[in-house]
């Protein structure tokens, strides 16, 4: 099986490409609670799975010239409120794949070191499902 490459990777935040994506790093998914039921007497320790939760996952690129905030989340870091995502992992295409889902911007941090690129990185939480499909 050959592998993919993120090269030509997409990542789109309110339907709109985010400019300069380096990283999309730790999308992960099914982060659920276990709750100790076990109670005085039982003779084995029981537990119960919790709600789901989303997850988190960062996203992180380069800034373009003349640009502050990146896509509109700095913005939306702000204001808290839930968008859709779509990340192609390999780029866009027929048959390649995409990961879909809501969330919200949990922080955005600009750094720019003396001589260097102004970095970017927006973190994020899964606020619904996250859908793993083919284009």
């Amino acid at each position: 099986m050959a592998g993919i490459h993120g090269q030509f990777g997409v990542f789109t935040w309110n339907a709109t490409p985010v400019p300069g994506v380096q990283d999309v790093s730790g999308l992960g998914v099914g982060d659920s609670p276990i709750a100790d039921t076990t109670a005085m007497g039982d003779t084995a320790q029981s537990a119960a799975k919790g709600i789901p939760g989303g997850g988190t996952f960062t996203v992180s690129g380069r800034a373009a010239a003349g640009t502050t905030d990146i896509g509109g989340l700095a913005t939306a870091a702000l204001a808290s409120t839930t968008q859709a995502f779509l990340w192609y992992p390999e780029g866009t295409g027929v048959g390649k794949g995409k990961i879909t889902g809501t969330a919200y911007v949990v922080k955005y941090t600009q750094s720019a070191a003396f001589g260097g690129a102004v970095q970017w990185t927006a973190e994020f939480a899964i606020t619904g499902a996250v859908v793993f499909g083919v284009q």
